[in-house]
């Protein structure tokens, strides 16, 4: 929770939020996700170009992936769960929810990575480059609705969305979950 926010009941108003902590929120933590989400893809990559497709390592990036992706894509939805959930329309009152994990993924991405469940029993892989690319979509859009005075705060995590899309395959319409868990492109990070 962020410092100086009390906590609340769930069917409470949300926390109104200084300028000084939403900025310290777009600028660190919404950054964060973004660095890591995009990292965890390269390493993805750079593992898989070295025949390793099931490495601890490999599995923790994959994990990264998928975490980073829903962390943002949660931020892009701006359906708040929890009090503390930091969301899109904390900084833009008129956004439009955006949906970047479509149809069940999102549900497939908790059952199979952050939850012990028995569907772990029927597991599949997933689409990352996929995931990534409609998610770091869906951040450009948001950052580019962003007021110009706010814009700056975004300005590391829209650069490295960017770089990463430059690199991706055009988004297709086809299912992000599969028996392939790392995407087919390479990604020069050199």
């Amino acid at each position: 929770m962020a410092a100086g926010i009390p906590r609340k009941r769930h069917d409470e108003a949300s926390p109104q939020l200084t300028d000084a902590q939403l900025k310290d929120l777009a600028s660190e933590h919404f950054t964060y996700e973004v660095v890591h989400l995009v990292t965890a893809l390269t390493w993805v990559v750079r593992l898989k170009a070295r025949g390793d497709h099931a490495s601890p390592t490999h599995n923790l990036c994959v994990e990264g992936v998928l975490l980073h992706a829903r962390a943002l894509a949660d931020f892009l939805r701006s359906t708040r769960t929890k009090l503390d959930d930091l969301l899109a329309t904390d900084y833009l009152s008129t956004w439009e929810r955006l949906e970047t994990l479509h149809g069940d993924l999102r549900d497939r991405i908790n059952k199979q990575v952050p939850h012990l469940t028995t569907t772990r029993l029927d597991k599949q892989g997933f689409d990352l480059a996929g995931i990534a690319g409609d998610v770091l979509r869906g951040v450009i859009k948001f950052v580019e609705q962003v007021a110009a005075e706010r814009r700056e705060w975004f300005a590391q995590a829209e650069q490295l969305a960017r770089a990463m899309l430059a690199q991706l395959p055009p988004a297709a319409a086809r299912p992000r979950y599969s028996p392939m868990n790392a995407p087919a492109f390479p990604i020069d990070r050199t």
